[in-house]
């Protein structure tokens, strides 16, 4: 599970993983870490998403299960075998300006943030993925912030 110094410098601070899963070896057949199967109960779609994977299928599986609730999270393990999804799924978060400043700079505190959820086949992919999602999420939340400073001076 490396990572590069570059990106762990890029990310100190700013970015932190909540929940890693390395599903080659958290979801073995019926054996699934907890944290994987909260996250496929939990976060269905966005866990999905982040896989790349369409929810029509994903759907399907989940059909399977429940005509065969024997199948469990087995079918699970097998379905993202054949799909070659044996890296991380990670939730990163970030926080999230809360107040703009005079000198154009903005605060912010970690008991505002947002989280995602990211896939890479190495965990360093996953942690690249995360650079530019940080970037775009902190650009809404200025953007609105901005908006919102407009409107109240109007």
């Amino acid at each position: 599970m490396n990572i590069s110094k570059e990106i762990l410098e890029e990310m100190a601070g700013d970015i932190r993983a909540d929940k890693v899963i390395c599903i080659a070896v958290q979801m073995i057949d019926e054996a699934i870490a907890d944290d994987a199967r909260d996250a496929f109960d939990e976060d269905t779609d966005k866990v999905f998403a982040a896989l790349e994977l369409p929810i029509e299928e994903w759907e399907k599986v989940y059909e399977e299960m429940n005509h065969c609730p024997s199948l469990g999270y087995e079918e699970i393990s097998y379905y993202l075998r054949q799909k070659g999804k044996q890296g991380f799924l990670v939730q990163f978060a970030t926080p999230l300006p809360r107040e703009l400043l005079k000198c154009g700079s903005y605060t912010f505190h970690w008991g505002y943030y947002a989280r995602k959820w990211i896939y890479g086949d190495t965990m360093q992919e996953a942690c690249e993925k995360a650079l530019p999602w940080r970037e775009e999420i902190v650009k809404k939340t200025l953007a609105r912030l901005k908006e919102k400073q407009i409107n109240e001076r109007s």
